[in-house]
């Protein structure tokens, strides 16, 4: 069962070869841990073991992106896409990204504490097709 969500929205500030950088809309998104005002979509250049995806979120919490978080990659379905993010707990929360204005707007939705299984995360998803 859902207990909360949070919705981000993301304004494209730059972009680049391999990355570009997205911009936190604060007139839309309530600031929620552990998002950063600033984030950056990569892609994924095989430097890890993940599988199934091109692209991955990177936070800005540090002042050299290197060293800032990896979160998750995004792992296409239909239209949109989706992740997680482990806590230090090892506890999992899930990640939705819908890509609109041909790639200029991100929202992300964050829901934190909670990862369903596959079933329901189908269900989860299928919602954000049919929107």
């Amino acid at each position: 069962m859902v207990s909360s969500k949070y919705t981000l929205t993301y304004e494209l500030s730059k972009i680049l070869k391999s990355y570009n950088i997205y911009s936190m809309n604060t007139q839309k998104s309530i600031v929620c841990e552990p998002f950063t005002d600033i984030i950056r979509i990569e892609n994924f250049r095989g430097f890890s073991n993940g599988k199934g995806f091109d692209k991955y979120l990177r936070f800005k919490n540090c002042s050299n992106w290197n060293k800032s978080e990896k979160v998750t990659g995004l792992l296409p379905f239909k239209n949109i896409f989706y992740g997680d993010r482990k806590d230090v707990k090892g506890n999992k929360s899930l990640i939705v990204f819908s890509f609109i204005d041909s790639g200029n707007t991100l929202n992300i939705d964050y829901y934190p504490f909670y990862y369903p299984n596959i079933i329901e995360l189908q269900n989860v998803l299928e919602t954000y097709v049919k929107q």
